[in-house]
């Protein structure tokens, strides 16, 4: 596997199919929120993790979410098509935000000068 990082967070993790991507960023996941928790992270500021894929892929998560971690131990909402899914994600305390590749798109037509995009 590769794993990339640097000090501000983020990073890359690219494999097979089948080797346990997902299961190993959900475990890095909670590992970090476990860790901000012990550090003193301030419990009403979300510590959110975003995941950007195909929409398929979201109940994939959320399977192996209930599969392998207990009750609560990781949360994950998927920003919507909807009209005003941001009105959501700020009400929300979910450990990860699921976006596909086409609410990227309609949110950079939304948010960003017509000049700035292609």
């Amino acid at each position: 596997p590769l794993i990339v990082e640097d000090d501000d967070g983020g990073g890359l993790l690219a494999v097979g199919m089948g080797l346990g991507k997902t299961l190993a960023i959900l475990a890095l996941v909670l590992r970090d929120k476990l860790l901000a928790k012990k550090h003193g992270y301030p419990s009403s500021k979300p510590f959110r993790t975003l995941v950007i894929g195909a929409p398929a892929l979201f109940s994939v998560w959320q399977a192996q979410i209930e599969t392998h971690f207990k009750k609560g131990a990781l949360s994950m909402v998927q920003h919507s098509e909807s009209k005003e899914p941001e009105k959501a994600l700020v009400h929300s305390n979910a450990d990860i935000i699921f976006v596909t590749y086409q609410r990227i798109q309609l949110d950079m037509k939304q948010h960003l000068p017509s000049d700035a995009l292609r």
